[in-house]
């Protein structure tokens, strides 16, 4: 699955107000504005247009429809006759233990995959003042990187529709100035031209030689940031809290759901095993809180927020197994709602 990284440099035009996590503003902005680009036909709904399975618009909010997604060959049921030949081993139970693979497999890509990233500006200013500078990075998956011409042009868009709240009847306007990709400018201001060069990494492949090489003197204590507000697809726990076999199991699904859609299909990995061996690895201390949006915030940015979760946690021996599946979701964001930022999380190693 290739990964591209992309870098927007950006300066405000008017007096912008945003919310602390930007997500927020991002998420209402980006949508109009990249439709407002790309739609052909000026459609309102997309379910019924001619042109929905080529467009970029309902492959970004609506999930990617990938003409390959299939159930992985590894949890495909076997033949009876061949199960029925297995010594000691009764059929009906055979079928079963396949059946119950085929099911979490199944699990594991149920929900919509979205080929992209926006990573907001980290930072808890919320006053913007006209000509103060700031950044924003967008991580494209797969194909996707191939269309990044189009999400320069939905950005360009987006700062002149404007961002954030209303100031004196005008949302704060912003003017794109550069886009880089690792060492590259792909956009060098207004006028110039958009260059079509993704700059890329294949973190299926890396994650397969990771796991197969993971050095032997991994130890010590992990700890794990939340960046941004982790939501679980697995619903809010009950009390807050994120047991390491909690945050595996949903660092498989993003995985999995990911390379399924995006790269050469869902790795082969033991997903019940390393489960249950993620349940040995204790929590050492936390500092977690539950995010509960303030009053006025409107009812979509209370769903994007509700439930999530931030602060930190420390798991004790025994992480070494998964931290190369811990790199890939600390590149990718865990959990619900990363389109706009959500699940951004920093792995730091302590000896």
């Amino acid at each position: 699955m290739l990964l591209g990284r992309y870098l927007f440099q950006s300066v405000f035009i008017d007096q912008a107000i945003l919310s602390e996590f930007k997500g927020v503003d991002f998420r209402g902005a980006f949508g109009p504005a990249l439709k407002k680009v790309v739609c052909a036909l000026k459609q309102v709904d997309c379910s019924g247009c001619s042109l929905s399975r080529r467009c970029l618009y309902p492959l970004v909010f609506g999930g990617a429809e990938h003409k390959d997604r299939r159930a992985p060959s590894t949890v495909r049921s076997r033949p009876a006759r061949s199960v029925a030949r297995l010594p000691g081993r009764p059929l009906t139970i055979v079928v079963r233990q396949d059946q119950e693979r085929a099911r979490e497999a199944r699990d594991r890509l149920a929900t919509s995959t979205h080929p992209c990233v926006i990573e907001p500006p980290d930072s808890v200013q919320i006053r913007f003042h006209p000509r103060e500078a700031f950044a924003f990075e967008l991580l494209l998956f797969g194909k996707a990187n191939e269309s990044i011409p189009y999400f320069v042009q939905a950005f360009q868009q987006m700062g002149r529709m404007g961002v954030g709240r209303s100031v004196e009847g005008r949302r704060g306007r912003f003017l794109l100035q550069t886009v880089r990709a690792a060492e590259r400018v792909l956009y060098a201001g207004e006028g110039q031209p958009i260059l079509d060069e993704a700059a890329t990494v294949d973190l299926r492949k890396r994650l397969l030689y990771d796991l197969a090489t993971v050095p032997a003197d991994l130890s010590g204590s992990l700890t794990v940031r939340l960046r941004t507000p982790l939501k679980l697809k697995s619903g809010r726990p009950e009390n807050v809290s994120l047991p390491f076999d909690a945050l595996v199991r949903e660092t498989l699904q993003r995985v999995a759901s990911l390379c399924h859609a995006f790269g050469n299909g869902e790795p082969a990995l033991d997903y019940r095993g390393l489960t249950e061996r993620a349940t040995r690895v204790q929590t050492l201390g936390q500092a977690l809180e539950a995010v509960n949006p303030v009053d006025g915030t409107n009812r979509r940015d209370r769903e994007l927020l509700q439930g999530g979760l931030t602060g930190e946690v420390r798991y004790g021996d025994g992480w070494a197994e998964f931290f190369p599946l811990l790199r890939f979701a600390e590149q990718v964001h865990l959990g619900e709602e990363t389109t706009f930022g959500l699940g951004r999380i920093e792995l730091v190693r302590s000896v």
